[in-house]
């Protein structure tokens, strides 16, 4: 029998205004059911976008995107974190343009043109978007 190799593409996200961009795999512990938690409490994020490994949630103004920010070191992700001594993204980063660079050096996100794609290693598998939309979660 053949093998098989599982691939997961990860795809990208618009980056519009002011931008909180969030890994998918640190945010779905922070609920219950996971991602369908999330998407049960929220729903498609106001003025943002999701893929397969990131959220991005924008904001109009500093004001607002840092109470964005608030409310998700509220509930435990961290913006920053120290690495060698550098002060680098933690679970999700700040960016303020869409033809900017994160405000943090971000290891795990490659922007080109004003668009976010996943570049890191994935915590753990999760369902694509196109299944969690077939069964309606």
């Amino acid at each position: 029998m053949p093998q098989t190799t599982k691939v997961t593409l990860s795809m990208s996200i618009v980056l519009e205004c002011y931008s909180l961009i969030i890994r998918r795999d640190k945010l779905e512990p922070l609920f219950s059911d996971g991602w369908e938690g999330f998407l049960y409490d929220y729903g498609e994020p106001e003025m943002g976008s999701f893929d397969n490994d990131l959220v991005r949630f924008g904001a109009m103004s500093p004001m607002d995107i840092n109470m964005i920010v608030d409310r998700w070191e509220d509930r435990g992700l961290k913006l920053v974190r120290r690495k060698k001594g550098a002060v680098v993204a933690a679970d999700m980063v700040l960016h303020a343009s869409p033809n900017d660079h994160p405000v943090v050096p971000c290891s795990w996100l490659a922007i080109d043109s004003g668009v976010a794609t996943f570049v890191g290693r994935r915590i753990r598998a999760r369902a694509s978007r196109q299944a969690h939309e077939a069964y309606n979660l």
